[in-house]
C-alpha cells in the first residue's frame, strides 16, 4: 500500500508540474548546480519530498532562477557522525549544509576557509535578502546572530515570527489570584507585597476553599533552575534568570546582583514562615506536577500566560474559580519586569554556504528565501492543494482533521511538513508576509492599534463566543497591554536571542567555569531561600562566586551582547 501510495503521489505531482504551465526547462548545462545537506530532523519526512507537489513547485521555481538544486539529507541518528566526519574531511560536502556544531568548530571551519560568509554572497542579492538582512533591516537579529567577532555575517539562521507583535513583543505572563476567593471572603485586590501575604494567610485560615482543611497557598517556583517560571521575581526586577539581560539597564547580570535580589529572598522567606509558599512546589508552567497541584483547588496564587489564564480556572475543576492578573512592585523606585515573549525567535542551527558555492546562485537563492511565495510554500503549502483562499483573502486549510498519512498520500503539504526546518532555510516571517482580510498584521505600537485593528477586532470576537462572561476579551487586553510596557519592563528569558557568535577564547571561558559556577549559584540561591545562609552575609557569598567565573562569565555575554548591538 506504500509503495502504491509513493506511486500515486508522484503521478499527482507530475501533473502538478504540467497543469502549473508546462514551463520549458533549461538544460543542464545553462544551470548552476547548487548542493543542499541536511537531515530529517524531528517530525520531517524527507523520504516521502520528492514525491510531493511542494518538491515539484520549490524545483521549478529554482530551475527558473537557473539553479539545478540537488537536496540531499541523512537521518537523524546518523547525523552527528556523518557530519563531522565530512567536515574533519572535507569529503562529500554539500554548497550548503544545516549544522548543528559548537561553536569552535564553527569559528575552526571560518578559520580553515570552508565557508563564503553571508556578506559575500548578499554582495550579490537583488535586494530582497539584503534589504531584510541589512544592519537596520527587518530581520537585522539574524545577522547579529550569525555575526563573529571579527564583524562579520558568518552564518544563517532560521526564524519564526508570530503574525503581529506589540513593539516587538507577542505575549506577555503573569501572576494570578483568585478573584472568587477574595470576592467570597470579602478581601480588596492587594497593593502591596505584605498584603499579598496576609491575604495568602486569610485564603488559608478562612478556608476559601471550603474544603475544611485549611490548605490554601500560592505557588511559585523558588529553584533558581525554574526562576523565569516565577513571576514574583519580576516584581522586584529581576531578571528571571541566574545571568541575563536587565531590561532596566540594558546590561548584563547576574539576579545576585540586582537591587531587588534581597527583597525578593526576604518576600519568599516571608510567605514560607508564613506557611503559604512550600519550597517543594516547583511551579513551573506546562508540567504535569504543576497541574495536578492546580487541580487540588488550594493555589491561591500562581503564574501563568496572561491571554491563557482562563485555562488554570478550568484545572482547578471549580466552577468558579477566577484567577486574575495581579502586578506589585516589591522596590520603590525599582520597575518590575514582565516575561514577554519576543516576536522574533531565531533557531539553534546553521544554513552554511561553503566556500564551494557559487555566490551569484547562492544571492539568487537568498533573494528566493525571502519572498512571501517561499514563506506561504513553507509554511501553508499551495493553493488548491493545502489551503483556499476565500472572500476576504485569508488562507483557510483544506487538510485540517487530515492525518500526516493523508496529506502524503495526496502528495500534498508544505516545505515544512517535510522538512522540518534541518534543509532549506525555515524563514516564516508572519510579522513581515501575513495578512487578515486583506490587511497586513505585523508590528504595533500600541495596545489600542492591535485592538482597532481587523486582526485584534477578530480576535476579540472569538474569544466573545467562546466567552461569554468577557473574561478572555479582559485577558487578551490585559495581555496587550502589558507588551505595551505601560508599568513595567518586558524580559526575554532567552539569552541566545541577543547574543552574536563567541570566540574561541569566549567558549574557553564558558567552559572553564560554567559548571562549577552554575552549581555554586544555585546552591546558594536555594541556601538563601531555606535560610541554610545568612542573606546579611551576601557580599561574602559573591565573593566566592567571583572566584569562580562569575564577572568573567558576566563579561564574556557582555561582550557578545555589545556585538550584537554593535557597539564598539
Amino acid at each position: 500500500m506504500k509503495k502504491f501510495r509513493n506511486i500515486l503521489a508522484l503521478a499527482v505531482a507530475l501533473a502538478m508540474m504540467l497543469s502549473m504551465g508546462a514551463f520549458t526547462p533549461a538544460s543542464a548545462e545553462d544551470l548552476t548546480t547548487v548542493t543542499v545537506l541536511g537531515y530529517n530532523q524531528g517530525s520531517a519526512r524527507m523520504g516521502y519530498f520528492p514525491n510531493s507537489a511542494a518538491y515539484a513547485w520549490v524545483m521549478e521555481k529554482t530551475r527558473e532562477l537557473g539553479i539545478d538544486l540537488k537536496l540531499d539529507y541523512v537521518e537523524s541518528d546518523q547525523y552527528a557522525t556523518t557530519i563531522t566526519t565530512r567536515l574533519a574531511t572535507g569529503v562529500d560536502l554539500a554548497d550548503i549544509m544545516f549544522l548543528e556544531i559548537d561553536a569552535v568548530t564553527l569559528n575552526n571551519l571560518i578559520k580553515r576557509g570552508m565557508l563564503t560568509s553571508v556578506d559575500a554572497v548578499l554582495e550579490h542579492s537583488n535586494g530582497t535578502a539584503a534589504g531584510f538582512l541589512a544592519p537596520d533591516g527587518e530581520y537585522a537579529a539574524i545577522r547579529n546572530a550569525g555575526t563573529g567577532a571579527d564583524g562579520t555575517f558568518w552564518v544563517l539562521q532560521g526564524l519564526l515570527t508570530g503574525p503581529f507583535n506589540i513593539k516587538g513583543w507577542t505575549g506577555a505572563y503573569s501572576v494570578g489570584i483568585r478573584q472568587d476567593w477574595l470576592d467570597k471572603l470579602s478581601l480588596p485586590m492587594p497593593t502591596t507585597i505584605d498584603e499579598f501575604v496576609d491575604t495568602m494567610v486569610a485564603f488559608r485560615d478562612n478556608d476559601a476553599n471550603g474544603n475544611g482543611i485549611g490548605d490554601e497557598k500560592a505557588m511559585f517556583a523558588t529553584d533558581l533552575s525554574l526562576l523565569r517560571h516565577s513571576g514574583i521575581a519580576g516584581w522586584y526586577g529581576l531578571i528571571m534568570n541566574p545571568i541575563g539581560l536587565d531590561p532596566n539597564t540594558d546590561k548584563l547580570t547576574t539576579v545576585f546582583y540586582q537591587d531587588g535580589f534581597k527583597g525578593y529572598i526576604e518576600f519568599i522567606k516571608k510567605m514560607v514562615d508564613a506557611g503559604v509558599l512550600s519550597l517543594a512546589d516547583k511551579g513551573s508552567l506546562y508540567t504535569t506536577d504543576t497541574q495536578a497541584l492546580i487541580a487540588q483547588n488550594n493555589i491561591g496564587a500562581m503564574y501563568y500566560q496572561t491571554a491563557a489564564m482562563y485555562t488554570r480556572d478550568e484545572l482547578t475543576g471549580d466552577e468558579n474559580a477566577d484567577y486574575r492578573p495581579i502586578s506589585l512592585q516589591g522596590v520603590e523606585g525599582l520597575t518590575p519586569t514582565t516575561r514577554g515573549d519576543y516576536n522574533t525567535s531565531i533557531y539553534t542551527g546553521y544554513y552554511a554556504m561553503m566556500s564551494s558555492i557559487d555566490v551569484e546562485a547562492a544571492a539568487k537563492l537568498l533573494d528566493f528565501f525571502f519572498t512571501e511565495d517561499y514563506w506561504s510554500w513553507n509554511r501553508d503549502g499551495l493553493e488548491g492543494n493545502d489551503f483556499e483562499i476565500d472572500e476576504n483573502g485569508n488562507k483557510n486549510s483544506l487538510t485540517t482533521g487530515w492525518t500526516a498519512d493523508d496529506v502524503i498520500a495526496k502528495g500534498f503539504g508544505s516545505g515544512r511538513f517535510y522538512m522540518d526546518r534541518a534543509n532549506l532555510p525555515v524563514l516564516d516571517m508572519a510579522s513581515t508576509y501575513f495578512t487578515f482580510n486583506g490587511e497586513k498584521v505585523g508590528t504595533f505600537q500600541t495596545a489600542a492599534d492591535v485592538e482597532a485593528s481587523a486582526y485584534g477586532q477578530d480576535l476579540l470576537a472569538k474569544d466573545d463566543e467562546a466567552d461569554p462572561t468577557g473574561k478572555r476579551r479582559e485577558l487578551r487586553l490585559l495581555a496587550w497591554d502589558a507588551m505595551e510596557q505601560k508599568d513595567s519592563v518586558m524580559y526575554q528569558t532567552n539569552i541566545a536571542t541577543y547574543l552574536a557568535l563567541p570566540t574561541d577564547e569566549e567558549v574557553d571561558i564558558l567552559d572553564m567555569y560554567s559548571t562549577d559556577l552554575d552549581m555554586a549559584m544555585t546552591d546558594l540561591f536555594i541556601d538563601l531561600v531555606k535560610g541554610d545562609k545568612d542573606l546579611d552575609k551576601l557580599d561574602t557569598y559573591l565573593d566566592e562566586l567571583k572566584a569562580l567565573g562569575l564577572d568573567d562569565v558576566i563579561g564574556v555575554y557582555q561582550a557578545r551582547y555589545d556585538r550584537f548591538k554593535g557597539v564598539k
